[in-house]
Parts: C-alpha cells; sequence; structure tokens
C-alpha cells in the first residue's frame, strides 16, 4: 500500500516501529487541528474531522475539511436522534 499516512503494517512491524513511524509523521498531532467550519459544528465531538486520508489538502500543508463531512453530517442528524432514542428504551430496562 503506497500512503503518505501509512503507519506500518501490523503483522510486520512492531509496535515500538510503529509508535516511531507515528510520532514521525506527526499523525495524531496534525489530525487534531481542525478547520473553523469543524469547531462550529455540533457534530465534531463525533466526526472529529474524519479519517486524515480523507480531509482535503489546504494551502501551507494544513487539513482541510474532510471530503466526506456532508455525509457525516446527514448521517447524524438521521442517525443520532433513533440512537438515543433506542438508549432511552435500554436505560429504562
Amino acid at each position: 500500500m503506497l500512503d503518505d499516512w501509512r503507519l506500518g503494517n501490523l503483522t510486520t512491524d512492531s509496535f515500538p516501529e510503529l509508535e516511531r513511524m507515528r510520532q514521525a509523521l506527526g499523525f495524531i498531532e496534525a489530525s487534531r487541528i481542525y478547520p473553523p467550519q469543524c469547531r462550529s459544528c455540533k457534530w465534531a465531538p463525533l466526526c472529529r474531522g474524519g479519517g486524515r486520508r480523507d480531509r482535503l489538502a489546504m494551502p501551507a500543508g494544513s487539513l482541510g475539511v474532510n471530503r466526506y463531512c456532508g455525509a457525516f453530517r446527514s448521517f447524524f442528524e438521521y442517525a443520532v436522534p433513533k440512537l438515543m432514542e433506542l438508549v432511552r428504551q435500554y436505560s429504562r430496562q
């Protein structure tokens, strides 16, 4: 797999090697920087910007909005109320 965000392979690389690669790529740190649209989105705590490889590249190398942002928002709008109702029903039992 040729992928700029590839950390390694669980079947061939050790966990210390995977951790070194994660740190070298700044994987977690770069993913924590959200564009302004995400900071004001009510679904940001669930979405968390989506997968890093799906966030559109912005000038200066920063990560932009996830290419599936609209789909995520539609899904959460539809599914979260239904999931919350299930939680309420099961918590009464």
